[in-house]
């Protein structure tokens, strides 16, 4: 049934089936009650109420048993007009593999024989100028001098 419907149709579906339990019920309905009342699985609920809360016409509240679905403005729904029902993940993976690719490449530069990680470059450059001139160093006062100092 979900394959020869279109997203916008899926929406004003799910908008029915939320008013229809809201009156019947009196609370608002879970994903999966609403997956049950139209035939639908309970996948493809979640994608069209996330897309439809992406876009202001539910709100999803989540609480301590489980979530619920209010219609927030059923107008925005005309919004999902004309969109693809099934979900792109392509742009996903395309973005995770560069991502990952990109992760691979710093850690390749990491084990490479000529690496040099310029925070412990300038760490090494700061203590060796320290060791250099002992002027530079800052002796740090000891807070237990205060307590033992000798008066007198």
């Amino acid at each position: 049934m979900a394959e020869s419907l279109t997203l916008f149709e899926q929406g004003r579906l799910i908008e029915a089936a939320v008013l229809l339990h809201a009156h019947r019920e009196k609370t608002p309905p879970t994903p999966e009650q609403l997956a049950e009342m139209l035939g639908l699985s309970v996948e493809a609920v979640h994608h069209v109420l996330h897309k439809m809360a992406e876009i202001g016409a539910v709100r999803i509240l989540s609480g301590a048993f489980g979530d619920r679905v209010l219609l927030d403005d059923y107008r925005r729904i005309d919004e999902l007009e004309g969109q693809d029902a099934k979900p792109g993940i392509d742009d996903e993976v395309a973005a995770f593999q560069a991502a990952q690719a990109l992760k691979n490449e710093e850690t390749a530069k990491r084990f490479a024989k000529d690496f040099i990680d310029p925070k412990k470059q300038s760490l090494k450059e700061e203590v060796a100028a320290k060791l250099a001139d002992p002027s530079k160093m800052k002796k740090a006062d000891n807070p237990l001098d205060a307590m033992f100092k000798k008066k007198g």
